[in-house]
């Protein structure tokens, strides 16, 4: 899987999308969809205006995270179902009183 790194790039030059879009003229929406890895194709001058600006490389710009790997998953929620439908509630245990 490939992830963006955009958000780090940006916040090494204390960058918002908005100042980023209208530097690069690539759209807010699009440098956000990016920067969230919802984006299934990138344009090759987008790339390339995007590297310019932020003074980096290509692969500065994105990791490749194995599929397999721990990062790559997003994380479940611990202790309560996703499905509010299913959630259980837990009790404590009381404590034995003591004699």
């Amino acid at each position: 899987m490939i992830k963006s790194t955009l958000k780090i790039r940006m916040a090494e030059r204390d960058l918002t999308f908005k100042a980023l879009a209208q530097r690069t003229a690539i759209t807010p929406r699009t440098l956000s969809n990016l920067a969230n890895n919802k984006l299934i194709k990138l344009d090759v001058s987008v790339l390339g205006r995007l590297c310019q600006v932020l003074g980096c490389q290509v692969g500065d710009l994105f990791l490749w995270v194995p599929d397999g790997d721990e990062l790559a998953r997003k994380p479940k929620p611990r202790g309560v179902s996703a499905d509010p439908a299913l959630r259980r509630v837990t009790r404590r245990r009381r404590q034995p009183s003591s004699p």
